[in-house]
């Protein structure tokens, strides 16, 4: 009984830790990620997590949630970066002015 105690809890501890993980992508839309590092304060070393979280895009990142936020700088072990230096907001004028310019190349 002790050891299904313990792993009922152990995996109770892992869904935990996974709460508010954003979704991500298998890969950039087109096969065409954005330049995350156009968002001040993310350096390349970040947009290659990020990526590897499944966020390749501007529109990805500002449609982040507070949960998913508090989960990215939990995990790159920035806490309070996103919001202090605006990531979502950068990350929504970037999207609206090259979003058409996307367009047009097609």
């Amino acid at each position: 009984a002790e050891a299904v105690v313990a792993e009922v809890a152990e995996v109770q501890a892992e869904v935990k830790a996974e709460a508010g993980r954003p979704l991500g992508l298998d890969g950039p839309r087109d096969g065409r990620k954005d330049d995350l590092t156009h968002i001040i304060g993310v350096l390349p070393v970040i947009e290659t997590a990020l990526n590897k979280l499944g966020i390749f895009h501007f529109d990805q990142v500002g449609a982040l949630t507070d949960e998913q936020i508090g989960w990215i700088e939990g995990h790159l072990g920035v806490p309070g970066r996103i919001a202090r230096e605006l990531w979502r907001e950068q990350a929504r004028e970037l999207s609206a002015v090259l979003r058409p310019r996307r367009v047009a190349e097609k």
